[in-house]
């Protein structure tokens, strides 16, 4: 059995059938070629505040011609919405419920209706929902807006209720924790109760942790006291490249960098890391290796949108390792079924 800790959310995404602002690479460049360096920077900073107000404001004559006036305008019948639950650990719970692998889900949603949808879809996915807890209050929600392109322009997210996943909660579910076989905790835990888990049961579990985000990555840097603690009790890391960022204290910009993070994590204790690349590829090491390995997908995605590739990479490298593949073997695995999961996905500039 495997229990999966973190929280969830519902994401409202609009992606919008409306002109889009000039893109920042269509002028850089000319700027620099007439321009010196400190000359073009400030120039650079100047066009793109102008294009900004442009968007959203319009031209200055005619307010309906930026976003705000357009919102104010239009009915929406083009637009693009979609509502999806969301969030690490429902994401990896799903991906192993759908391996054949008995998942138990620790998370908290809110009374609201929002909560109660998320609920009945946690449990149409064979998934028990006995330790998902309900608290009064909303559900979280991630907003974003997106223009045409499907770069987003505006974001707001409310996840407070993630705050009540705290060490009591842990408490409730310590029999389901202290029979598990593997436990994945994500970034969105509060730094104290990703402390308790680890500390209560590192030594006795192993303790994959995905840490889902840049703010995620940054509870578990290994430069903050309570942050090394945890690593010291992790088993497994499996951060994309940004967050490893946030935990090593580095930036990673290459081969090199990727190495020196997986030295970092060794150091600090974890015992195998796995670096998801965006676009394509893992970098991956086991603490007795001197030196790590890449794997490669053979196809590169540079421009498609490839969010919740790194969930079914954490999900299939848990269930892998639990079925006694090695860490090679975990990878493939991992890298085979992240891209028949974006399989489907075009790889072109959308601009």
């Amino acid at each position: 059995m495997i229990a999966v800790i973190g929280g969830i959310k519902i994401k409202i995404e609009i992606k919008m059938k409306l002109p889009e602002a000039p893109k920042q690479d269509n002028w850089a460049a000319q700027l620099e070629k007439e321009l010196q360096q400190e000359d073009a920077f400030e120039a650079m900073q100047a066009q793109m505040r102008a294009e900004q107000q442009r968007f959203w404001q319009g031209d200055g004559n005619n307010q309906q011609t930026g976003i705000m006036g357009q919102v104010s305008m239009t009915n929406g019948d083009e637009d693009e919405i979609t509502v999806t639950s969301s969030g690490c650990a429902l994401n990896v719970a799903k991906h192993l419920a759908g391996m054949g692998d008995e998942v138990r889900l620790i998370t908290v949603i809110g009374t609201d209706p929002l909560g109660l949808a998320v609920r009945e879809e946690i449990r149409a996915h064979g998934i028990d929902t006995a330790l998902v807890r309900r608290i009064d209050g909303q559900t979280p929600v991630h907003f974003e807006v997106k223009n045409f392109a499907g770069e987003v322009e505006f974001a707001r997210a409310g996840e407070a209720l993630h705050k009540e996943l705290s060490p009591q909660q842990i408490d409730a579910a310590g029999e389901t924790l202290a029979k598990a076989d593997a436990i994945l905790i994500d970034g969105s835990l509060p730094q104290e109760t990703m402390q308790y888990i680890t500390e209560k049961y590192g030594d006795k579990t192993k303790i994959f942790f995905d840490p889902a985000s840049r703010a995620g990555g940054a509870k578990v840097c290994g430069e903050d006291e309570t942050g090394r603690a945890i690593l010291q009790k992790l088993y497994c890391v499996l951060p994309g490249r940004v967050e490893a960022e946030k935990m090593a204290h580095m930036i990673i910009l290459g081969p090199d960098q990727l190495q020196a993070a997986a030295n970092y994590f060794a150091e600090c204790g974890v015992r195998k890391s796995i670096i998801t690349i965006k676009g394509g590829g893992i970098y991956y090491m086991d603490a007795d290796d001197e030196e790590g390995k890449s794997v490669r997908p053979n196809r590169v995605l540079r421009f498609a949108e490839t969010t919740g590739a790194g969930d079914v990479v954490s999900a299939t490298v848990i269930h892998e390792m639990l079925e006694g593949a090695d860490l090679r073997g975990a990878v493939e695995a991992a890298m085979a079924a992240a891209a028949e999961f974006l399989a489907e996905l075009p790889d072109e500039r959308p601009y």
